[in-house]
C-alpha cells in the first residue's frame, strides 16, 4: 500500500516533519506500506491543480467569509466559511487531497493520505484500510487538529 507524505518540498518544516512522518511509518507499519513524497498543491499552483483534478478550472463556491455562511438547499448542508486567513490555502489544501483521491480512483488501489506531521505511535495494522468495504478512515489524534479535537480532548 503506498502512503503518501503530502509535503512542501520549498518548507524547512514542512521537509523535516514529513522525515519523521516517514521515519514513524517505516517503525510501525508493516514492510507492504510504502511512504512516498507527496508534493503539496499551494496556492500559486491552485489552477494548474484544478485543472489536473477536473479537466478544467473550477471556480470556488463555499462561503469565503462567516456572513456569506448561508443553507444549501440542494444539498441540504449548512455551508459555513472557514476560519481562516488566507481561502486560497484552504483551496490548495482541498485540491491537494482531491489528486490524491483521483489517483486513488484511478489506479484502482487503496492509498493512505498522510499529513507531514503524521506520526505513528504504535503499530498500524495496514489490512484495516485495505478493506475496501471503510471508503475513507480518518485517524487523528484528539490533542492535535483540528481545533475541535484539541477542545475535546482538554474536556
Amino acid at each position: 500500500m503506498k502512503a503518501f507524505i503530502i509535503t512542501m518540498s520549498d518548507k524547512p518544516t514542512s521537509v523535516e516533519l514529513a522525515k519523521k512522518c516517514r521515519a514513524s511509518v517505516m517503525q510501525y507499519c508493516s514492510p507492504a506500506v510504502q511512504p512516498l513524497h507527496f508534493e503539496a498543491v499551494q496556492p500559486k499552483t491552485n489552477l494548474s491543480a484544478s485543472i489536473e483534478v477536473f479537466g478544467e478550472y473550477l471556480a470556488y463556491t463555499y462561503p469565503e467569509t462567516p456572513f456569506h455562511s448561508h443553507m444549501d438547499f440542494n444539498t441540504n448542508l449548512y455551508l459555513k466559511a472557514y476560519d481562516t486567513n488566507d481561502v486560497k490555502k484552504i483551496i490548495a489544501c482541498s485540491l491537494r487531497h482531491m489528486k490524491l483521491w483521483k489517483f486513488c480512483v484511478d489506479a484502482n488501489d487503496t492509498i493512505m493520505a498522510l499529513e507531514h506531521d503524521a506520526i505513528f505511535e504504535e503499530n498500524f495494522d495496514h489490512d484495516l484500510v485495505a478493506n475496501s468495504e471503510w471508503g475513507v478512515l480518518r485517524f487523528n489524534c484528539p490533542r492535535g487538529n483540528p481545533r475541535k479535537g484539541r477542545i475535546l480532548a482538554k474536556a
